[in-house]
C-alpha cells in the first residue's frame, strides 16, 4: 500500500510528535511504500513569507537531513511547497490540525487524522482546530482517552484510540531508584507557556527552601535558558543515550505541563525507573495514576507540585514504590504493540 504522512516544516532537533510519526512510518515501511511530506506553507499560517522562499530556505539549510532520528526501513522524506507535489496514494495521514485541511483537499481511498494534542494554545485558532476534527471523510486517531473526550465533546468525528509506544530496548532501568543520587530531580525545559516550565521552577524554589541540598537538572532542545537559577544544571539537546543516562541518574522526574496529548517524557522517565511528580495534564492519565504510578497535582499550582516533590524526598520507600509501579505500568506501552495497532487501524 502507498501511504503518505503530511507533517509541517521539518525540525533539526527532537520534537515528540514528529518522533511518533517517524516511528509509525518506519514500522509501516517494512511492508508498505511510505513517504513523509514536510509542507512548508501551512493553511491559516500568519507568515507572510512566500512558500517558495520557505522551501528554498529549508532545502538549502539541509533541515530535512537531520540526525536525531534514524530510519531503519526505506522511508522517503520530501519537502513540499505546492500540494501538487504530493503524489497520489491509497492512504493519507494528517498529523497536525493544519495538515488535516490539506489531507481533506487531496484524493485518497482512506484518510486519517492523527491527533496528538489539543492544539488550542493560542486561542485565536480554536474554531479552525475544532473544525479540523469534523472534516468529512476523515477518520480521527487519537493517542489518549483524554483527547478522545476532548475531540468528541466539540462534535468531532468518532475517534479511535491508539496509545503512543516506547522502545523499551532503549528506555530502561540501568540503576535502581535507591541507587541514584540522593535528592536528585530531573525536568524537561520548554519555553512554551503551556509546558509549565516557570511553574516547575517556582515549585523547585519552594522545595529548596525546605530541602536545600536538592540536585536539579533540566534538559531541553533550546540553548541555556536565561531565567534558570544558578543551582539548576542544564543539558542542551541531549542525544538519546545521554537522555537515558539522565533519567537513570535522577530519582524524581517532574513535569509541570498545563496540557499534554500523551506525555512522552513522563512515559520515558517511568520506563527508566524515575518516580514521577506531574500535573494532571490530561493525556498522561492513561498511565500516570495518582498515588499509584505517579503523584498528580492540578496544572498551574506550583505549591501542590512542590508538596508532592517533598513527599518523595522525605519518604524514600514511598518514592521507590511509586517508581516501581510506574515502571510496571509503562511496560504496557511498547512501541511494537503501538505500531501494530496503528497499522491495523489504517488497514481497516
Amino acid at each position: 500500500m502507498k501511504i503518505v504522512f503530511i507533517l509541517p516544516r521539518p525540525y533539526p532537533h527532537v520534537v515528540g510528535g514528529y518522533k511518533v510519526v517517524y516511528d509509525y512510518a518506519n514500522y509501516l515501511a517494512r511492508n508498505h511504500d511510505v513517504t513523509i511530506y514536510h509542507v512548508v506553507n501551512m493553511p491559516f499560517s500568519r507568515s507572510k513569507r512566500p512558500s517558495l522562499l520557505k522551501y528554498i530556505y529549508f532545502k538549502l539549510s539541509g533541515s530535512i537531513h537531520f540526525d536525531w532520528y534514524k530510519f531503519s526501513n526505506p522511508v522517503q522524506m520530501k519537502l513540499c511547497h505546492d500540494l501538487r507535489q504530493i503524489e497520489p496514494c491509497e492512504c493519507l495521514i494528517a498529523t497536525a490540525w493544519g495538515t488535516a485541511y490539506i489531507a481533506h483537499r487531496l484524493r485518497a481511498r482512506k484518510k486519517f487524522y492523527l491527533i496528538q494534542g489539543y492544539e488550542i494554545w493560542g486561542g485565536e485558532d480554536c474554531e479552525n482546530v475544532f473544525n479540523s476534527y469534523r472534516l468529512e471523510g476523515m477518520t480521527n486517531i487519537v493517542i489518549s482517552t483524554f483527547l478522545k473526550e476532548k475531540v468528541e465533546t466539540v462534535g468531532g468525528n468518532p475517534c479511535v484510540v491508539v496509545h503512543n509506544g516506547l522502545d523499551l530496548k532503549n528506555f530502561f532501568i540501568r540503576h535502581l531508584n535507591h541507587e541514584r543520587m540522593p535528592n536528585s530531580i530531573l525536568m524537561m525545559y520548554n519555553r512554551q507557556f503551556e509546558k509549565g516550565a516557570q511553574d516547575g521552577i517556582e515549585a523547585l524554589v519552594l522545595v529548596r527552601e525546605q530541602i536545600p541540598d536538592i540536585k536539579v537538572t533540566f534538559f531541553g532542545v533550546e540553548s541555556f535558558p536565561q531565567n534558570l537559577p544558578s543551582w539548576i544544571r542544564y543539558v542542551c539537546n541531549p542525544k538519546r543515550e545521554v537522555l537515558v543516562e539522565l533519567y537513570n541518574q535522577n530519582s524524581i522526574f517532574v513535569n509541570a505541563s498545563h496540557t499534554e496529548g500523551f506525555g512522552l517524557s513522563i512515559a520515558e522517565a517511568m520506563a527508566c525507573g524515575c518516580a514521577v511528580v506531574a500535573t494532571d495534564s490530561g493525556g498522561c492519565r492513561d498511565f500516570a495514576i495518582h498515588n499509584e504510578t505517579a503523584l498528580l497535582s492540578p496544572p498551574q499550582d506550583p505549591k501542590q507540585l512542590a508538596c508532592h516533590i517533598i513527599m518523595f524526598l522525605r519518604d524514600s520507600a514511598y518514592k521507590e514504590k511509586i517508581a516501581s509501579n510506574g515502571y510496571e505500568k509503562i511496560q504496557e506501552f511498547e512501541i511494537e504493540k503501538a505500531c501494530s495497532a496503528f497499522e491495523k487501524c489504517i488497514l481497516g
